[in-house]
């Protein structure tokens, strides 16, 4: 009887311990909490992939594939052995162990799934030690700003923390690199909460929100102060969404002036390269993405515009190399894949899913079907859709017209004399050719006239209606960008004099004073100017010092 206890007894505890062994691993929240806070991450990512491996259907196809990636369970181990394998178990321990803030960082990270492909799928996610920068950098952005764990603030965190912008190099040959926190990250959300980036800021992707951040290489006053020029200066470009047509206004040519900021890019002016980085840093300036051009003895640049991307100032995608050294086709193709985010996400997952394999013939299988999920522009198609090359001058929307324009859409109206002071919006001209009349930014209220560049004959004609016959002091508010200009001031027959045009740097400023002779009542003033760099005028005024 005792014996045959023995053997009962013997017998339980066998089926017991097979029991046990039969119930394989599943990927559970102790276990994950157990590698992070003891900052190895080795056992937890070898049951990941035995895990996976088990997971494999037994008919593989598309369909039976895209079945699996819907399991909220499998997608989420999927998402943490992809995110252990780039990081490398090592790394990512020492990191886990080096700050409690690091461990509380890890255990939102990778309990949701939604985050984890934020980052996964944001492009050239660093791996090995290069992950721990981003991740540091991440992790404080968490704990200082609670906005930074989801929406728009989430998707820019994250691509701040994986781009490094492009250093401003003066002709000091002094980089200059914004600090991310404050001069990156926190200032986007403040120009976001402000509403002073273009709309379609709010509708990136983490990849592209990387094309925006790495194109400042800027320190941020540069960049506000692209936004006060675009608003002063060229309202027009902002209104069409037309920012990049910012580059032709960057002259052509070396110059000796120092290059120590983009203001003084605009006044010198500069080459292909000079010309491209100016237009990237007003690009993001006001969140829109873009990415730097080479071609054969040429620098150009690509941004998104609309749905899709384009090259300016170049020849186009057939013969152009990315920033990285990835083909402009290639570029495209990538792109195209990812405006198609549910197909690119499943596709990702699923290279992800074959690397994690074993079986090297079901692995290969896998990512043959990965590749296939996602229409991709071929290079023929990517290059087809080239737009038609313009001259710089029909790209800036500039007419070389000469015929006079009668000003009836001006709303002249009777200008007012009060204390010997006359003062005329610009806009309420008689005649005028070849100059553009803007709504003035930011607010939209009243309108400025802008003399543009480069045209043989551009004037405007104001009546003048003096109390007094005498001398006047003459004075414009106006925005020039560029040293060296005149305007030339004529009244009514008399010989042009020449009104010399502070650089303000974009901004409104004022002229100093020019001395004119007014006879008694109405007459022709004209203010005209020779081929120059381009002026807005927003006021005039005549100020009367003396009687004859």
């Amino acid at each position: 009887m005792t014996h045959r206890l023995f053997q009962l007894t013997a017998l339980c505890g066998a089926l017991l311990a097979f029991s046990s062994s039969a119930r394989a691993w599943e990927p559970n929240a102790k276990d994950l909490e157990g590698a992070i806070g003891s900052g190895d991450f080795s056992s937890y990512q070898t049951n990941l992939t035995q895990w996976l491996n088990q997971k494999t259907p037994t008919a593989v196809t598309g369909e039976a594939l895209k079945a699996l990636l819907k399991d909220a369970v499998f997608a989420k181990a999927l998402d943490q052995y992809q995110f252990i394998a780039k990081c490398g178990a090592d790394k990512l321990g020492t990191f886990a162990k080096a700050d409690k803030g690091n461990q509380e960082f890890l255990l939102w990270l990778t309990q949701d799934t939604g985050i984890m492909d934020l980052y996964l799928e944001a492009g050239e996610v660093p791996s090995g030690e290069a992950c721990i920068p981003t991740l540091t950098f991440w992790n404080k952005v968490f704990h200082a700003d609670p906005d930074s764990k989801s929406g728009i603030y989430l998707k820019l965190a994250i691509a701040t923390a994986l781009m490094h912008p492009v250093p401003f190099m003066d002709e000091r040959k002094t980089p200059r690199v914004t600090e991310p926190y404050e001069g990156r990250y926190l200032y986007y959300k403040k120009l976001h909460q402000n509403r002073e980036l273009q709309p379609t800021f709010d509708h990136l992707t983490v990849w592209e929100y990387q094309k925006v951040v790495e194109g400042m290489g800027a320190p941020t006053e540069d960049l506000t102060w692209v936004r006060q020029l675009i608003h002063t200066w060229r309202p027009d470009l902002k209104r069409t969404n037309n920012l990049v047509r910012i580059v032709g206004e960057v002259r052509y040519g070396t110059s000796p002036i120092p290059i120590v900021d983009m203001a003084s890019v605009l006044d010198a002016g500069g080459i292909c390269g000079r010309r491209s980085h100016f237009g990237r840093k007003t690009l993001a300036a006001f969140g829109i993405p873009s990415i730097g051009i080479f071609q054969p003895g040429h620098a150009a640049l690509a941004y998104k515009r609309g749905d899709a991307w384009q090259v300016e100032y170049g020849a186009g995608w057939g013969k152009s190399t990315c920033e990285g050294g990835m083909d402009g086709p290639v570029f495209v193709a990538e792109a195209a894949a990812r405006s198609h985010p549910l197909e690119f996400s499943q596709s990702e997952h699923l290279k992800w899913f074959a690397s994690a394999l074993t079986a090297k013939d079901t692995a290969k299988v896998i990512a043959e079907i990965a590749d296939k999920i996602v229409p991709r522009a071929t290079d023929a198609t990517a290059i087809a859709k080239e737009p038609e090359t313009k001259s710089e001058m029909e790209a800036n929307g500039v007419s070389n017209t000469t015929a006079a324009v009668n000003a009836a859409s001006a709303s002249q109206e009777a200008v007012r004399v009060d204390a010997g002071t006359l003062r005329i919006a610009a806009d309420k001209f008689d005649k005028m050719a070849n100059v553009m009349v803007y709504e003035s930014l930011p607010d939209g209220t009243g309108k400025q006239v802008n003399f543009q560049k480069n045209l043989d004959e551009s004037w405007i004609d104001y009546t003048i209606d003096a109390p007094k016959a005498g001398t006047y002091a003459l004075v414009l508010k106006l925005a020039a960008p560029n040293r060296d200009q005149v305007l030339n001031v004529t009244v009514g027959s008399n010989p042009a004099v020449a009104l010399n045009v502070p650089n303000t740097r974009g901004l409104w400023g004022m002229t100093p004073a020019l001395d004119l002779k007014l006879e008694s009542g109405k007459q022709t003033l004209r203010i005209a100017t020779p081929k120059q760099r381009g002026i807005a005028v927003k006021w005039l005024e005549l100020k009367q010092l003396q009687t004859p």
